[in-house]
């Protein structure tokens, strides 16, 4: 039988069996589609994943307190077993060359209290230049002022959620409120960011970090962030952060340094490895089924 004539007895037969011809191509069409949407779904989460860092700034270290083994991942918030200090923070800023601005960060949570409505933030402690380092825009008003980070007046900024929630259309700025039940004047208001990396700045409360750590008892930084002068100072800045504080702390390193290709090199790898089983899981089903449907057509 000659070639031409396979191909039309092939076609004769399709268009008799119009409904298994319509179910076979249907098969076929949704096995590819699944290995191809699972495949873009992977990478669509890679991607998302580097712009959230992406979000958080550039040439970024990452000191956290207590040293955890890790391969870029956070440590455990319960991690700590050594204070990291402003004293530290303030180190790091002056001798460390291939440093370009570092911004201390403590962390709480309270109820944000302003004309007989309350709502629960979460309250940053930081310094001016937290604005630069995490790329952060102001509405209305202005950030926290500049002074030492060792004191800190009873200001703060505001989030635009925590705005609309508690001041509607009435001006924040120069209003007293009480955050934990102490009073705070508001000085500005913070242009959207949204989330990033779990925390959302649109409802958040930032204060001077001084007094972050004074209004919840606090004697350890929650991170310190460290901007290096450019890309490919970042090695140098790491090394000279992870020297000046364990020289400070008896020579003991017990703390842990983060950066952002670190992080994002492993929640690349994870979503590779996920992208990689979930295709396999459809290329498989794509293989049963097109199993089936070469059974049906032989």
């Amino acid at each position: 039988m000659k070639l031409s004539d396979i191909l039309s007895l092939s076609l004769e037969s399709l268009r008799i069996h119009g409904l298994r011809t319509g179910l076979t191509l249907a098969g076929i069409g949704i096995g590819v589609t699944a290995v191809l949407l699972l495949t873009a779904l992977g990478e669509g989460a890679k991607n998302y994943i580097v712009n959230e860092f992406a979000g958080i700034g550039t040439n970024l270290v990452i000191v956290l307190p207590g040293k955890v083994e890790t391969s870029g991942v956070t440590p455990p918030m319960g991690g700590s077993t050594q204070n990291l200090t402003i004293d530290d923070m303030e180190a790091i800023r002056h001798q460390c060359p291939a440093v370009r601005q570092v911004a201390p960060l403590s962390m709480g949570s309270g109820a944000f209290e302003f004309g007989g409505k309350s709502r629960m933030v979460r309250v940053l402690g930081s310094t001016p230049e937290m604005a630069e380092v995490r790329k952060l825009l102001m509405a209305q008003g202005e950030f926290l002022p500049p002074g030492d980070p060792r004191t800190g007046d009873r200001v703060c900024v505001i989030g635009p959620t925590v705005k609309r929630e508690i001041f509607g259309q009435e001006n924040p700025l120069g209003q007293s409120v009480r955050i934990s039940e102490t009073r705070f004047r508001v000085i500005g208001v913070l242009a959207s960011k949204g989330q990033s990396l779990g925390m959302d700045y649109d409802d958040m409360v930032i204060v001077p970090v001084a007094t972050g750590m004074k209004l919840y008892d606090q004697v350890t930084l929650f991170r310190i962030m460290v901007e290096a002068v450019d890309a490919t100072a970042i090695p140098a800045a790491m090394k000279q952060v992870r020297e000046l504080p364990t020289r400070r702390h008896d020579n003991q390193e017990h703390f842990t340094l983060l950066t952002q290709d670190a992080m994002i090199k492993t929640f690349g790898a994870i979503i590779d490895a996920l992208t990689a089983a979930l295709a396999g899981i459809a290329a498989i089903s794509l293989a049963v089924g097109g199993i089936g449907i070469m059974n049906i057509m032989l």
